[in-house]
């Protein structure tokens, strides 16, 4: 997947997502192909004026079928997180359509979407929508998302573009690490993933064995970890990029990489998801391991 900003609509693409407001009106120049059929659809009333509403078309042009998406972004009240659900939405409908080239009409709500803030959640989401796990499929699944192409005339979004690719792929990265299951993600091997991480990026990496921990009297943890077969690892990334003198920011997680969750209480039906309970002890030091790497990776990729 990859990110293109353009200040005016392309010519060749699969799809098109046309962000609105409550006053649902076309701001902004739209290819002369869908302009009608959209207008139409607005004139009929088919996108209602709540946030995350989404109307979407069928076009049949030259031989082929468009899929224009027209998403509803509310009065300005929604808050970046539903905004963020909204276009997540419309873009999952594309991803349906195996639409290789998306184009965001991003301008069109710009009152919604012209913040940096706003502007660089939306930028993360075609990463994030045709995001796969193929780890263990023979054949790989591709969802035929190749390219987003974002248009929109505000100042320094391929910067703002550039930094929520960083942000995403460490978001992916923590997918990929939680979707392993844990025989395969142990302690060891989260470990050694991390030493991996570290050296591609120059970040600080120190993983602390149980014997280490038990030097360190890590009494509670080490408890914990007496209920598994792996042994635990304590692992320790450090990014050394502030200024001098700079308090620095410390960020802790748990990592349960196998969590039965009290599984003598549930029923044989609950039992099903022990896997996914794990997901939630596991998910905070994917998390800050992702938080780590992204700062890492935007300060080289900004030096």
């Amino acid at each position: 997947m990859e990110i293109q900003v353009k200040n005016a609509p392309v010519t060749e693409y699969d799809a098109i997502v046309i962000p609105f407001s409550d006053e649902k009106t076309l701001t902004v120049p739209v290819p002369s192909e869908v302009k009608e059929p959209v207008e139409a659809a607005l004139a009929a009333g088919k996108l209602g004026c709540t946030c995350g509403l989404t109307y979407a078309l069928n076009l049949y042009m030259e031989g082929r079928f468009v899929k224009a998406v027209l998403v509803q972004l509310g009065d300005g009240s929604a808050t970046n997180r539903e905004v963020f659900l909204a276009m997540a939405k419309a873009l999952k409908s594309c991803k349906e359509a195996k639409a290789a080239v998306t184009m965001i009409l991003l301008d069109n709500a710009k009152e919604i979407t012209g913040n940096a803030a706003t502007a660089k959640k939306i930028c993360e989401l075609p990463f994030l929508v045709s995001y796969r796990f193929n780890a263990y499929k023979s054949v790989p699944v591709v969802n035929g998302m190749k390219t987003a192409v974002i248009v929109s005339e505000m100042e320094e979004l391929e910067e703002i573009a550039a930094e929520a690719k960083n942000v995403a792929e460490s978001t992916m990265l923590a997918r990929d690490l939680i979707n392993h299951p844990s025989m395969y993600m142990t302690p060891e091997k989260l470990g050694g993933e991390a030493k991996t991480l570290a050296a591609e990026l120059g970040i600080d990496v120190t993983v602390y064995d149980k014997a280490q921990i038990e030097e360190m009297k890590m009494g509670a943890f080490l408890s914990v970890a007496k209920g598994a077969v792996d042994e635990p690892r304590v692992i320790v990334l450090r990014y050394n990029g502030g200024e001098p003198g700079e308090a620095p920011v410390a960020l802790v997680g748990k990592g349960v990489m196998f969590d039965s969750g009290g599984y003598s209480l549930k029923s044989k039906m609950a039992t099903m998801h022990l896997r996914f309970l794990s997901l939630f002890n596991v998910c905070p030091v994917y998390s800050l391991k992702a938080a780590v790497i992204t700062s890492a990776s935007l300060a080289l990729k900004n030096t």
